[in-house]
């Protein structure tokens, strides 16, 4: 299950009306996580010795899969990288690179 933080609320007069919308945090040690429809990824770093992704997310849209692939630098690739890109980590001692792509629904 995502950590959830919230980003907007209703004691803002600046987003009153706006659908609130929340920041979720994924540990990317599954293949596969599920996520609101139409969420958005804005970030991927190490967090505790972990790949993390942070997702803003409608927390009432349905859940769909997303699929995550992790490829180390000098590792073979296909021609037709596997998704969207998302991110670049590097691990704790600096010479584990991970290229992470995702596979939406």
């Amino acid at each position: 299950m995502p950590v959830r933080a919230t980003l907007c609320c209703a004691a803002n007069p600046l987003l009153r009306g706006i659908m609130s919308k929340q920041i979720w945090k994924y540990s990317l040690r599954e293949s596969t996580i599920r996520v609101p429809q139409h969420a958005a990824l804005l970030s991927l770093q190490m967090q505790n010795g972990e790949p993390t992704m942070w997702v803003l997310v409608n927390p009432k849209a349905p859940l769909e899969a997303w699929g995550i692939h992790a490829v180390m630098t000098g590792e073979d690739l296909s021609d037709t990288p596997p998704g969207e890109y998302a991110g670049t980590v590097v691990g704790v001692e600096d010479w584990l690179v991970i290229h992470f792509w995702i596979t939406r629904g």
